[in-house]
């Protein structure tokens, strides 16, 4: 049987802002307690805050990080109440750790595909499940139906929508009438089309207590296993917010159609029958529970689980700062109750690979929900640090760069601004770069880690974009020595020695040589300042009249088109 965890963890004990913002705090003080530990008392509020720390991941069910955090705080010696509560998250988190998969192996398991998922590169309600047997059903329908309950909570942490098909009715009947019924005819035979996870889990558990009754099976202890696995999916589905009123659509019975599920469907007339009468006739008390207790908007509101996999209500969890009441719900969705999108999906800004939690979820007043029908997240609303980003990249691509005007951004915002514009705009530039223009710019070769490092380390940081084309050849030189002697000191603060150190010198140290503007020709001049200029602009340089004519498309774009005080002013305002 898959391990459930309690929601409630063996204390008393309850934040006022919920257990995200108390992990945050916990975290800060276990860190400034461990650097100002000298004497026992110090040791002791080490130790009180690395067991918050572990107390915290407990409750958000994240078990990895509670074990190791449970073990850092056993180390610590703590006093014998403690012990026993580490103990036991240890426990727990070795048990929902080590669990068995179920005997369906997904092809692309969602927990190997973070990366994928993160980047934009697939959308979790698109994947489709392998298997004969569930065919042509999203991921989340799939997990339900085995009974896959962590890779179900997975899939819905990373934005599954609750009530998305997948395959609807209307999908079908236009593609049929549009005269694509030849090539997606086998759709319409094999699908259970307008079904979620939730109706398809809960026919599931229906047809067993029907299949018990008649005894034309023997309750066993596989079997009890499977119908408690099926009744914690559902029980998830229903208290996330899953609609409980939709009903079991089956398309008209076919004996020659080899599917096994929708069969049975057919036979037990589970078809037109609601969520809430195939739980009633599944006799399953703890979903009858779940629907009790979200059977009303108002109910929802106050009772459904945050979405990161916690199962925690919202105002426990992510939704639970002092400034958030009701920022975890809308009703613009043409009155439709919707809730927040998950804090752990990729930020909806599509800017950067972070969650939307650690990027946009507290930026001005609006909040990105979801509607689990459609999969619709406000595409046309973008959050304020979004804009912020975005409006940034688009100034800074078409600017002529160059130590100059860049030195004049420095001088507005001053040295913490600086570093500041460089971090929020550094995942956005990179992600709406080219292919040639990371391989142009060497992005690809420089730690983000290890050149804010060294920005932070320079009394005047600057980006090198066009640094070399149109800076004059003693500053270029002083500005390398400069660099690289920042880089030096970043080695000397993080104790870096050996091949180590030689390696990150290597891919981050400057040099006054400048390569080709030209993005198809990777040529490095052999002598500072060799290159020649554009004679327009003066902002990017050559290594002849062939180099420049073939890179003509692309420059003229940009090409002494802008004035410098504009662009200054334009990305300052971007930045504000």
């Amino acid at each position: 049987m898959y391990f459930s965890a309690s929601t409630q963890t063996p204390t008393e004990y309850t934040p006022e802002h919920g257990w995200v913002i108390e992990l945050q705090d916990a975290k800060k003080a276990a860190k400034k307690a461990k650097g100002s530990a000298k004497d026992d008392d110090d040791n002791a509020l080490q130790i009180l805050a690395q067991f918050r720390v572990a107390r915290a991941y407990h409750k958000l069910r994240q078990y990895k990080a509670c074990k190791a955090a449970s073990s850092l705080c056993l180390a610590l010696k703590p006093h014998v109440e403690h012990k026993k509560l580490l103990m036991k998250f240890r426990s727990d988190a070795d048990a929902y750790l080590n669990q068995k998969d179920p005997v369906l192996q997904f092809d692309n398991d969602l927990k190997k595909t973070h990366a994928d998922f993160m980047a934009g590169r697939r959308e979790v309600n698109g994947v489709l499940s392998p298997h004969s047997i569930i065919r042509n059903t999203n991921r989340l329908q799939a997990c339900a139906i085995m009974g896959d309950v962590q890779n179900l909570e997975i899939a819905i942490k990373y934005g599954a929508a609750l009530d998305f098909p997948f395959f609807s009715q209307k999908w079908l009947d236009q593609v049929y009438r549009s005269g694509g019924k030849e090539r997606f005819g086998y759709l319409k035979e094999v699908v259970p089309s307008d079904n979620t996870a939730l109706l398809l889990v809960c026919a599931l558990l229906c047809q067993t207590q029907v299949n018990l009754e008649t005894k034309l099976i023997v309750m066993n202890e596989d079997l009890r296993e499977t119908v408690e696995n099926l009744v914690e999916c559902a029980e998830v589905l229903i208290m996330l917010g899953a609609d409980v009123k939709r009903k079991l659509r089956l398309h008209p019975r076919n004996d020659d159609v080899d599917d096994l599920l929708i069969t049975n469907f057919h036979q037990r007339d589970f078809g037109g029958k609601s969520v809430i009468e195939l739980v009633e006739r599944s006799r399953q008390p703890r979903l009858a529970k779940a629907i009790r207790a979200m059977m009303t908007d108002d109910l929802k509101i106050a009772n459904a689980y945050c979405r990161c996999g916690s199962r925690l209500r919202w105002r426990d969890c992510h939704a639970g700062g002092p400034d958030e009441e009701d920022s975890h719900h809308t009703t613009s969705f043409k009155g439709k109750l919707c809730f927040r999108y998950s804090p752990m999906a990729r930020c909806p800004c599509d800017l950067t690979e972070k969650p939307y939690f650690d990027c946009c979820w507290n930026s001005g007043k609006r909040i990105h929900c979801f509607d689990d029908t459609t999969t619709y997240k406000e595409p046309k609303m973008r959050c304020e640090t979004g804009e912020k980003v975005l409006n940034m990249v688009n100034t800074m691509r078409s600017t002529k760069g160059g130590g100059v005007f860049w030195s004049k951004i420095f001088e507005h915002v001053g040295k913490g601004g600086w570093l500041e514009m460089v971090k929020i705009s550094w995942d956005a530039i990179y992600l709406h770069l080219t292919k040639e223009e990371r391989e142009k710019s060497l992005i690809d070769t420089y730690d983000r880690k290890v050149y804010i490092g060294v920005l932070e380390r320079l009394e005047t940081p600057r980006v090198w974009s066009g640094v070399h084309w149109n800076t004059g050849e003693s500053e270029l030189l002083e500005e390398v020595k400069n660099w690289n002697e920042a880089l030096e000191r970043y080695c000397d603060d993080q104790g870096l020695n050996g091949e180590a150190r030689r390696t990150i010198v290597k891919r981050h140290a400057a040099s006054p040589l400048a390569p080709c503007g030209c993005y198809s020709c990777n040529k490095v001049e052999k002598k500072v300042k060799s290159l020649r200029l554009c004679s327009r602009c003066k902002a990017i340089a050559y290594c002849d009249r062939n180099c420049q004519k073939e890179d003509w498309r692309r420059h003229k774009l940009v090409c002494g088109k802008q004035d410098e005080n504009e662009v200054l002013n334009a990305i300052l305002d971007a930045f504000n």
